[in-house]
């Protein structure tokens, strides 16, 4: 972080006292900079301490951007490229249901938990900045714990989509099944599967009992196929 450096040369001997003193209007621009390019909303700040939380936000809020955009990708192409198979396995030309990528998940958005991350990421930011401030900490010390905390934030996102990903691809296995003319489906498992999933295991359920069971669990990796028992097809 740029800024990160330029307002530790700027504030070498920080003190609480320099919370609420006028802020350098270099630093506010820089900082305005990377708010437009993030497309971040920019802010009016009063002093020092406003600063490094507009800081905090622009910093924290492009990450959580670029974050949301790359998860909605990547399950949209997930849901296409599962119908792309399910037209090769069945032999029909099958749709993608892209409205899937936006609907909730044990009543929660997938976008709610990353900007609800985002939130903590700009608390966490704005402690970490003022600590090292106020302790005169070396900025180039603390930059590891800085990206360590944009590191959690991946690693979270990425929890997200290992479970996003199961979900989208289930339901749009449900969709092929149902536009290939079957009534049921049977639960698949994978081959590291847990005990929970274990026990679903062939399992055959109707279209409508099917959809929104998988996944069953964060990081479940379990999915559908087609049920035939001779009669499911519709001629």
């Amino acid at each position: 972080m740029a800024f990160w450096y330029a307002f530790n040369e700027k504030h070498e001997n920080y003190t609480h006292a320099d919370d609420s003193r006028y802020y350098d209007p270099e630093l506010k621009e820089q900082v305005d900079r990377d708010a437009q390019e993030a497309g971040v909303k920019q802010k009016s700040v009063a002093n020092n301490d406003e600063l490094l939380s507009y800081a905090a936000y622009v910093y924290a809020t492009a990450v959580a951007i670029k974050v949301a955009d790359y998860i909605g990708t990547t399950l949209g192409d997930l849901v296409k490229q599962t119908a792309k198979l399910g037209s090769s396995i069945y032999g029909k030309t099958i749709k993608p249901d892209l409205s899937i990528v936006d609907e909730l998940l044990d009543g929660v958005k997938w976008s709610d938990r990353i900007w609800s991350n985002q939130d903590a990421l700009r608390n966490d930011l704005k402690k970490m900045m003022k600590n090292a401030l106020l302790t005169h900490s070396n900025p180039i010390t603390q930059s590891p714990a800085l990206r360590k905390k944009f590191g959690v934030m991946k690693y979270q996102s990425d929890r997200i989509i290992r479970t996003e990903s199961d979900r989208v691809m289930a339901h749009q296995s449900v969709v092929n099944a149902r536009d290939a003319g079957y009534k049921k489906v049977t639960w698949v498992i994978n081959s590291g599967a847990c005990d929970i999933c274990l026990q679903h295991s062939g399992e055959v359920y109707t279209l409508k009992q099917a959809d929104g069971m998988i996944p069953a669990h964060p990081n479940c990796l379990c999915s559908w196929a087609a049920y035939d028992s001779g009669d499911e097809v519709d001629e």
